[in-house]
């Protein structure tokens, strides 16, 4: 299967006493997520379903990708809201059936060190990047790209 991993985009810290889970994008974040639902078009990668976290910086990540995306169904997952990889992973395996690509929309560090693990080295992970993945049960998974938002060419 193929499995996209995504680190919601770029996230304000303006609001002082905002709880956490409220925050919404800043300005580089509204900009970068249909860029990068662009690549993934670019790419013949467009997710058959998306999974993500609750919290308001993914939902609006997820958001703006889908007027370049198209209709893609959508589970909000509460679970994804700062998940470690074993929880990602379990969350694959109970919403991922059928879906080729899936896309997980979350957080770090564990959308980052989820990554990691099937790379087997250390990949950064800022804001807004996607990771594509191979995942086959009982075999071994492969990241087969990175796209970072600040690594894109100049529209």
């Amino acid at each position: 299967m193929n499995l996209l991993l995504m680190r919601h985009a770029k996230s304000s810290w303006k609001e002082d006493g905002m709880d956490d889970h409220d925050r919404p994008l800043n300005h580089r974040g509204r900009e970068a997520a249909p860029r990068m639902a662009q690549v993934l078009v670019e790419s013949d990668l467009v997710p058959s379903r998306i999974l993500v976290s609750s919290a308001a910086r993914t939902q609006e990540t997820v958001e703006r990708m889908l007027t370049i995306l198209g209709p893609v169904p959508v589970v909000v997952i509460p679970k994804l809201y700062h998940a470690m990889p074993m929880t990602i992973l379990q969350i694959l395996k109970e919403h991922g059936q059928g879906a080729d690509p899936l896309l997980i929309v979350g957080h770090n560090p564990g959308m980052e060190t989820t990554v990691s693990n099937i790379a087997g080295n250390i990949v950064p992970f800022p804001t807004g990047a996607i990771a594509h993945a191979v995942v086959t049960p009982n075999e071994s998974s492969k990241v087969l790209a990175v796209w970072r938002p600040d690594e894109l060419p100049a529209e």
